[in-house]
């Protein structure tokens, strides 16, 4: 629905990369850089920065509080939960949620820990959340973070956050890598 969300994971996962790779002195100095350039446009009005589409669809969700429908979406969801503690507890399946609202298939919570909790329960997605979020951390600040598969799978997990689907290609591959055991040593906590 216009890539916003695309784009903000996009510059969180860049900038995720500078402050992995860059010296403070460098990232200072990158900062102040990007940071002076930034104000030398807006001050000059070089560009007219309201003709790019993305200004525009991020102003629609600061100024009009316009998230496509997924506010909508995750609300249902949580009302869902508070509904059927079932489902909060122990799952009611996949496309419980479509079901519930007599939705179409292409309306999920459009959130992978949510569907998972609808899915699977609290006990299931609870540990399983837990241990991706470990895992992202963990992966940062070791070898894996000097990987160009790690920002991957790390900017596809955090789209599924605003639009992911349990059975997605990107989905699955981004919860398993960061739920490996192999990556994920308990002595790191």
């Amino acid at each position: 629905c216009g890539g916003r969300g695309d784009f903000i994971m996009g510059i969180f996962a860049i900038i995720l990369i500078l402050f992995k790779f860059l010296s403070v002195r460098w990232l200072i100095l990158t900062m102040f850089f990007l940071s002076g350039l930034v104000m030398w446009i807006l001050s000059s009005e070089l560009i007219d920065f309201s003709n790019f589409l993305m200004v525009r669809r991020l102003a629609g969700v600061f100024v009009d509080q316009n998230f496509g429908g997924r506010d909508v979406l995750i609300n249902q969801s949580f009302e869902l939960l508070s509904n059927r503690l079932d489902c909060l507890l122990i799952g009611c399946g996949y496309n419980y949620f479509q079901i519930y609202y007599d939705y179409n298939f292409g309306m999920y919570p459009h959130n992978i820990f949510v569907e998972l909790i609808i899915t699977f329960g609290i006990f299931i997605s609870l540990p399983l959340t837990l241990i991706v979020l470990l895992g992202c951390i963990r992966g940062y600040f070791s070898k894996l973070g000097n990987t160009f598969i790690f920002y991957g799978l790390f900017y596809f997990l955090g789209i599924s956050l605003k639009s992911g689907n349990l059975l997605t290609i990107t989905a699955i591959p981004s919860i398993l890598f960061f739920t490996d055991p192999y990556n994920f040593d308990i002595n790191f906590l």
